[in-house]
């Protein structure tokens, strides 16, 4: 109802792809683009407006955020970019003490998705073969010392076709 009064049409929820409305008056508003997304979108003839899919990339890279943590002298202790399993061994073997947490994250993976957890200064086998699959499919993996976390947030971009990323939001994380 509140929506019928501020002026609004109530949402039209739809369960199968056939009812979807076609056409270009429909924009496709994704929470993030990928290329499948936006062939669907155009199959279906929708407005598009997705960023060049390198942008997409470069923005959801973990290598770059570490990289601009690390320029704007932020990057955490003991955190690094590896590209090895050979630098991996050497790393945590150098830089983690007993019985300490740490977090090994794939490039582009999401929120707590590809990622592996370790603890002290020795990779077991099996952490061994999950760093071998993702060092050969990408430009390498993020690693971080685990922290205890004090709190965290999202931050919402919006990434034009043109012009400068624009920061519409950010919201605690309440659980």
């Amino acid at each position: 109802r509140d929506l019928i009064n501020l002026g609004y049409r109530l949402p039209r929820f739809i369960s199968r792809e056939p009812d979807l409305p076609h056409g270009e008056n429909w924009e496709l508003v994704p929470w993030g683009w990928t290329t499948d997304l936006w062939k669907w979108g155009q199959r279906h003839r929708w407005t598009c407006p997705a960023p060049p899919n390198e942008f997409v990339q470069q923005v959801n890279s973990r290598i770059f955020r570490w990289q601009l943590e690390d320029e704007l002298e932020v990057a955490l202790p003991g955190s690094a970019v590896l590209r090895s399993v050979s630098e991996l061994m050497s790393h945590v073997g150098k830089s983690v003490i007993a019985n300490s947490g740490w977090v090994l994250k794939a490039n582009l993976g999401m929120a707590g998705r590809e990622r592996l957890l370790g603890s002290g200064p020795i990779i077991t086998e099996s952490a061994l073969n999950w760093a071998r699959k993702r060092f050969a499919n990408s430009a390498g993996l993020v690693f971080e010392p685990w922290v205890d976390r004090v709190s965290e947030a999202g931050l919402q971009w919006n990434i034009p076709t043109s012009g400068d990323p624009e920061l519409l939001g950010i919201t605690p994380l309440f659980t």
